[in-house]
């Protein structure tokens, strides 16, 4: 659920302030700068490529993938390797490099693409702030894709039988280990009575 959430919160909110500026204008004045905001007239608002794709994307890059890159690559690589978890990249590496090969140049490369496309959604974008039906149907088509690219990550990673059953004998042993050991406890509590 989180990659929906991820993947198209950003669209709706766009499209909400965008589309509907002069409701949003009414309800919270002052508080949201869309360059809609001198007009009512949906067809009256203002955006360049300087705001549309650029100040986007370099605040993407500074605010997501700088801190994502670190945090995943990281930070938490050890714990996702130790533990038999999955991320986004761990699941796609297999599939786009193989096995073996350098696995920081993997993950530069894995972010570098992700980059490119998210530079040519903001491409997009450009388009959809001024086109009311191409933005709807691009949303539409976001959503669609968000959501299932999540259901099928989920569905083979999450619920892969494999990972179930290595969760379910994880588990057996810590609780045959732990009854184990209460027992003999017992038993030298037994023996010094």
């Amino acid at each position: 659920m989180s990659i929906l959430a991820v993947h198209i919160g950003p669209p709706l909110v766009t499209w909400g302030f965008r589309w509907y500026a002069s409701d949003l204008h009414k309800s919270y004045p002052n508080t949201f700068h869309t360059g809609c905001m001198n007009s009512s007239d949906v067809n009256d608002c203002h955006g360049d490529i300087n705001t549309l794709i650029i100040i986007p994307f370099i605040a993407y890059f500074i605010m997501w993938t700088v801190p994502y890159s670190f945090l995943m690559f990281f930070l938490l690589d050890k714990h996702f390797k130790k533990n038999g978890l999955v991320n986004m990249f761990s699941y796609y590496r297999k599939q786009l490099f193989g096995e073996g090969g350098n696995e920081h140049f993997h993950q530069l490369i894995y972010m570098t693409a992700h980059a490119i496309l998210s530079f040519l959604s903001f491409i997009i974008a450009y388009y959809c702030w001024f086109n009311f039906y191409f933005h709807t149907l691009y949303l539409i088509i976001v959503l669609h894709v968000a959501i299932w690219n999540g259901a099928r990550f989920y569905f083979k990673v999450a619920m892969n039988k494999d990972r179930i059953i290595k969760i379910y004998e994880k588990e057996k042993a810590a609780a045959i280990l732990a009854s184990s050991s209460f027992d003999n406890d017992n038993v030298n509590i037994q023996k010094n009575e």
